[in-house]
């Protein structure tokens, strides 16, 4: 159950970030792969909604 609500969380970042700014690097998409913290996933669904641009999102990414 847990792995399915991450990976939902996952896909729903991914294709926020894709809606808004339409293509998102691999590398990316990776990091956000790589993610196995809900808490930290669900404010990254946040971000990804409120954030100006796509570096700002992959900035705070790599500080995470």
């Amino acid at each position: 159950m847990e792995k399915g609500k991450l990976k939902s969380t996952r896909e729903s970042i991914i294709t926020v970030l894709e809606t808004r700014f339409e293509n998102v690097p691999t590398n990316l998409v990776d990091a956000i792969n790589e993610i196995d913290n809900i808490q930290s996933l669900k404010q990254l669904t946040k971000t990804a909604v409120l954030i100006d641009c796509l570096e700002s999102f992959a900035t705070l990414l790599s500080q995470k």
